[in-house]
């Protein structure tokens, strides 16, 4: 057992493991440090690998696992990146077919000319466990007109396509009031198909396959509204992340003067900045809130609090009394617990990074990750990497889901050419979901395949080829089927 869980065992007297749980931030890998991270990422492939972003322009890679001892430079691009106060290497994601092709996603603000960046980069052929850092395909760049406010999140969403949290474009109260102009993709949050299967790009440049996806909210062709919107109105949403079991899609949006916010992202939704800060007028009232989205809850400046950074919906197995709840918290270090499930929020502090090593000048957290298996880490401004654990830990981390295996038509039936398949497997082990026809016979294998946690996920059923008649698509996971009948036409 390492040494600081020895520690935390020594500070429970028994007594204490007869009461409630106590839930404490722990170092899980005393043997490595990190300069500055801002991100924390798995690839979702079964290989138990995390990766760090560190906001100068390097990835670290390791194995999650106490002993390790070390890590490997996953990837360094430290010559493209501007990195300091809101710029740098910002956020990770992984092609949720990266097993197969390889492919990842960064967003760093660039040299030279002030830029957000949304690039392409894969696997180096000659050893898979590094990435090629010549491999550089620039999907989409965004002017910043200033320094701050870059957001920078990136995230693939159930349904496949790359989610992009973009700020105002900085600057005290969003001069050029970016928040409440659609014609900008400042201010917003993007959805774009990254594998070509949409339109061309509208208010963005980029050289790569990246296009829109036709069922985005403000699509208008040749109108005025940027084509890649998928909702607006923010000020800095300083991390995003999606459900896995719901598949809602939850930001923290930072505040500029006085209230922090939750938002729970919708197609097409107007949520307000700069008209409004959180559900107050800004700078002061009167103002007009017809038409703009509410947060689910918001947050004062008081007691230290002054910077959200957004987190996760705990669907982990270790704390069960975290489970279906946003764990988030504040630069200033305070945590908590956001609970949406009932007729009003109930919002719990639940710990802090208050530790004087931990932070710089009173900035203490940096931002949050989850594992394969779906617990929660948090990412501290001076480098180390602390977890959530409760005391007494839940015998075997085994806890019982209170969700089953579903399977849902999120497309056309009748199926004349492609139809889209969500499905929800509540927990770890293998999943198998394929196409039949009346006889029984497989006609299409959708997904097969080992997961580490609650796993949500849109597939595609192509029935280009396949003869007019019904057909069953069909679920089996943790010794249950779950079950979709599918008509196909011609």
């Amino acid at each position: 057992m390492r040494l600081a869980f020895c520690i935390l065992a020594m500070a429970f007297s028994a007594s204490t493991f007869a009461q409630d749980p106590v839930f404490q931030l722990v170092d899980p890998f005393p043997n490595l440090s990190f300069s500055s991270p801002v991100d924390f990422q798995h690839a979702d492939d079964g290989s138990n690998t995390l990766y760090i972003v560190e906001q100068a322009g390097i990835i670290r890679s390791f194995e999650n696992d106490e002993t390790t001892t070390s890590t490997t430079t996953f990837l360094n691009i430290i010559s493209r990146v501007a990195s300091g106060g809101e710029e740098g290497l910002l956020g990770l994601a992984f092609h949720p077919d990266f097993e197969t092709n390889g492919y990842f996603y960064l967003d760093y603000t660039t040299t030279g000319a002030l830029r957000t960046r949304i690039s392409r980069f894969n696997l180096d052929a000659a050893n898979p466990d590094v990435a090629d850092p010549n491999s550089e395909v620039v999907l989409l760049e965004v002017n910043q007109p200033f320094a701050n406010h870059n957001a920078g999140q990136i995230a693939f969403g159930p349904d496949g396509y790359l989610y992009v949290t973009l700020g105002d474009g900085g600057g005290s109260g969003d001069p050029n009031n970016n928040g409440q102009r659609p014609t900008t993709l400042l201010g917003s949050i993007l959805r774009l198909d990254v594998d070509g299967g949409g339109i061309p790009l509208d208010c963005a440049s980029g050289t790569g396959s990246a296009t829109i996806p036709a069922d985005n909210p403000l699509v208008d062709g040749a109108g005025d509204d940027c084509d890649e919107i998928y909702a607006y109105g923010m000020r800095n949403p300083w991390r995003m992340a999606f459900d896995p079991a719901t598949g809602d899609l939850w930001v923290g949006d930072v505040g500029q003067n006085a209230w922090e916010e939750v938002d729970i992202i919708t197609a097409g939704a107007n949520y307000g900045w700069n008209e409004l800060e959180g559900t107050h007028c800004y700078p002061t009232p009167p103002c007009d809130d017809t038409g703009k989205t509410p947060p689910v809850w918001e947050y004062s400046h008081s007691s230290s609090n002054f910077s959200i950074t957004g987190g996760y919906v705990y669907r982990g197995l270790a704390i069960p009394e975290f489970v279906g709840k946003y764990i988030y918290g504040d630069l200033g270090g305070r945590i908590w617990s956001l609970d949406t499930s009932g007729p009003g929020p109930v919002n719990e502090e639940i710990g802090s990074v208050d530790e004087a090593q931990y932070c710089f000048q009173g900035y203490c957290l940096a931002s949050f990750g989850v594992d394969e298996r779906g617990e929660i880490y948090v990412l501290t401004i001076d480098g180390p990497i602390r977890k959530f654990i409760r005391v007494p830990p839940v015998a075997g981390e085994e806890v019982p889901s209170t969700l089953l295996p579903s399977l849902d038509i999120h497309g056309p039936n009748p199926v004349s050419s492609r139809t889209s398949l969500r499905f929800l497997a509540p927990s770890e082990g293998h999943v198998l979901l394929a196409v039949y026809d009346i006889l029984g016979r497989e006609v299409a294998r959708l997904f097969d395949r080992e997961v580490r946690s609650l796993t949500l996920r849109d597939v595609t059923f192509d029935a280009t080829s396949l003869p007019a008649g019904a057909y069953v698509a069909r679920l089996i996971t943790g010794g249950t089927i779950a079950t979709q009948k599918l008509t196909v036409v011609r």
